[in-house]
């Protein structure tokens, strides 16, 4: 996963600044507050410009020829860096039914390829990497958890002896040390539980959600604390809130909203900063996109996607964002699959899933299982 940007090769961090800096001062590439800010004659695009020997955003991106700014790749060395392969599973089909199909993207190859499928059907699960092995949980009404060991070839689904607390149709998850924080998503309960990943595999609860109706929110980890993003309570209204939760003291406590109510969106990690993909607001089915400072609950909106999605999968290889399925507002469920490079201007189609997918789950594999 990629790591923010620092301030020694790029602009400003947000947090430096007591109050939030308008949109208009942000480098559009970095996402960082504008440096000694420069304008492409070309397209007016405004970058931070050269200090001190250090190259600035605008190189990542243009190329002086003949005394005019050509544009090139949106950050040039994301292009030349060895992209991970994607792994996507499960989910709804276009006629109500949980898939166990699992399938694999090769950059490399460009095309989808079906994997050794699930054991189960599973909608709503939760899935992560650790030690090499993929974990998928939930999504059913079973607390067994499926193991996929990424080291095997042909790689084959086992079980682990470790179980999941409670059944979950929409459960999250996220992982830190050698333990698994669950969250249930679909209000069959109200706490979180935190399940060890090394034998004994011993399970306990944390606490309870504090506002225990909330549901079909969005989870993102950091270092030492977890954010829940948006969601709906049980009379289906939407949510804006934002919650922070610390993982040492156990405790939640409110951050700055979203600037729409937003549930069922995916997201993925970058940084510092928590990336809100799709989901549904007031509308319905939305295509907008979200950058959230976890420091400072700055939020800046990125480009939309090229199709509305809620339930879509999301991962991010490098600096390349990959949103998978879901269900459009006029299209129903999808297997369309686009892509976005952070620090791009808008979205491209990657091709489409081999099956329709609502609610899968999806992850990156180890670049040395990258064929």
């Amino acid at each position: 996963m990629a790591c923010c940007p620092t301030e020694e090769n790029y602009g400003y961090e947000d947090s430096r600044f007591e109050k939030a800096v308008d949109a208009h001062f942000h480098c559009s590439i970095c996402y960082n507050v504008l440096k000694e800010p420069m304008m492409c004659r070309n397209n007016e695009h405004i970058f931070w410009n050269e200090r001190e020997n250090r190259k600035p955003c605008i190189q990542r991106r243009c190329r002086r020829r003949e005394g005019k700014f050509q544009i090139s790749s949106a950050i040039n060395h994301a292009s030349n860096m060895l992209m991970e392969d994607i792994l996507v599973g499960g989910g709804w089909d276009s006629g109500e039914n949980a898939l166990k199909s699992v399938e694999r993207f090769s950059w490399k190859k460009n095309v989808w390829k079906r994997v050794s499928s699930m054991n189960v059907g599973r909608v709503g699960a939760t899935s992560f990497v650790y030690e090499n092995q993929l974990f998928v949980a939930g999504g059913c009404d079973s607390r067994v958890i499926e193991v996929l060991n990424l080291d095997e070839d042909p790689m084959q689904w086992g079980e682990s002896m470790a179980k999941v607390p409670y059944h979950c149709q929409y459960l999250r998850s996220v992982v830190y040390q050698n333990r698994a924080g669950f969250f249930c998503g679909c209000n069959n309960n109200d706490y979180c539980a935190e399940l060890c990943l090394t034998a004994p595999y011993t399970c306990k609860q944390l606490c309870k959600m504090s506002d225990p109706t909330r549901i079909n929110y969005t989870v993102v980890a950091f270092e030492h604390k977890v954010l829940v993003f948006g969601g709906s309570t049980a009379d289906n209204n939407s949510l804006d809130s934002v919650l922070e939760f610390d993982v040492s003291t156990k405790e939640f406590k409110a951050m700055p909203s979203l600037p729409c109510a937003l549930e069922k969106a995916a997201a993925v990690r970058w940084g510092d900063e928590a990336i809100l993909i799709g989901g549904a607001d007031k509308d319905g089915q939305t295509n907008r996109v979200f950058m959230y400072n976890s420091k400072t609950g700055n939020i800046t909106e990125l480009p939309p996607m090229k199709e509305e999605r809620c339930g879509c999968a999301a991962i991010i290889t490098g600096n390349t964002i990959v949103v998978m399925g879901g269900r459009g507002k006029t299209t129903g469920r999808v297997r369309s699959v686009e892509a976005f490079t952070l620090g791009g201007y808008s979205w491209r189609y990657l091709p489409a899933m081999n099956e329709i997918r609502s609610l899968p789950i999806a992850t990156v594999l180890p670049t040395k299982n990258v064929r």
